[in-house]
């Protein structure tokens, strides 16, 4: 078996495509080939950072015989093009969550895929997370008995809108971590869901995004989810963010309690807790969680694996975030059809 390191091209050069271009350059699976983004500042200096060329636009770093895949971490809302670039040419694309800003975006990026037979792996990266992972081994196993209900938490900071300026709302954001994964758990499809969002903080600071988002799914076997999605904590709050995932059974229960990772920092001013599993440096290197999914990617793209997360996994978690935002504008429960839209 060929086990010479994949030429990777990262497209967006934003906090998760930095973070994926150190990575390719820090596991064996994988080599660095080239970087793109549309501003040609973050572009460059990416290049000389990790000393690979820079292109602005995405066809001309896929074009390059040595990019045999491609990690899309461009905005949810330009997702669509680079994806179709690379599929079209035969190139695996790891693309991160969402898969698209829209349900319907995400579907051509799937075709295009199911087309070409490149690989697609869609970035929800919860799927690798220990915790999780363990966590659905364990109900997986019978231990806590039938699945009846679960509930799951994701907070995070108001500063994130210092980064992503109100340029996507919260379900579709954040809350398509925790609809794939009650999904995952439930291993079921929707048939119902209620939302309620609550909106002031973050619009007194010019964004038009919900500050915080309640959400009642129930899936088709009968399991309840409850999701709690925000993004307004203080600065000051210890952890930056917020999550967990608490799983009842007929005959017992999964907590899997995210925010305290192990180390707690203490300084004169605040405590913070140190993050031990998505982009912790530890001598000098990444060592997370993207880093498995990176893995993981190369195994695909040699064959020796399919993919953890399937396109249909990843339009599923979107379709779910487009009915909660519906169902919140609205007021009223939304019904999911078969084919998975959202209906009265």
């Amino acid at each position: 078996m060929d086990r010479t390191p994949i030429g990777i091209g990262v497209v967006g050069m934003g906090m998760m495509g930095r973070a994926f271009a150190q990575i390719c350059t820090e596991i064996a699976e994988t080599r660095l080939a080239a970087v793109a983004d549309i501003s040609e500042g973050r572009a460059r200096a990416a290049a000389d950072r990790f000393g690979v060329p820079s292109y602005i636009a995405a066809a001309d770093l896929i074009e390059r015989a040595d990019v045999q895949a491609v990690v899309v971490a461009t905005p949810e809302h330009a997702h669509v093009e680079p994806c179709l670039l690379a599929l079209k040419r035969g190139k695996g694309v790891l693309v991160e969550k969402p898969i698209a800003d829209s349900s319907a975006a995400g579907q051509t990026i799937a075709d295009a895929a199911d087309q070409s037979g490149a690989v697609l792996l869609p970035g929800h990266v919860l799927r690798f997370h220990p915790h999780f992972v363990l966590a659905k081994q364990t109900v997986d196993e019978g231990r806590i008995g039938t699945l009846r209900h679960l509930q799951t938490r994701r907070l995070a900071s108001a500063r994130a809108q210092e980064r992503l300026q109100g340029r996507c709302l919260l379900p579709i954001f954040l809350g398509v971590h925790d609809y794939d994964a009650a999904r995952w758990f439930a291993e079921s499809e929707p048939v119902r869901i209620y939302a309620e969002s609550q909106r002031g903080v973050l619009q007194d600071q010019g964004y038009d995004v919900e500050d915080i988002v309640w959400t009642l799914i129930t899936f088709k076997n009968g399991v309840l989810a409850a999701c709690e999605t925000g993004w307004i904590l203080p600065g000051g709050h210890p952890g930056g963010s917020d999550g967990r995932i608490s799983v009842q059974g007929s005959e017992g229960r999964l907590d899997v309690e995210l925010m305290h990772q192990g180390i707690m920092l203490s300084g004169p001013d605040r405590s913070s807790f140190l993050d031990t599993l998505f982009l912790p440096t530890v001598r000098g290197e990444l060592r997370s969680i993207f880093a498995d999914e990176l893995r993981h990617f190369a195994r695909c793209l040699r064959g020796e694996a399919s993919p953890l997360v399937t396109a249909k996994d990843a339009i599923a978690a979107v379709r779910i975030a487009e009915a909660v935002i519906l169902s919140a504008q609205s007021h009223r429960p939304v019904w999911m059809t078969a084919a998975g839209t959202a209906s009265w």
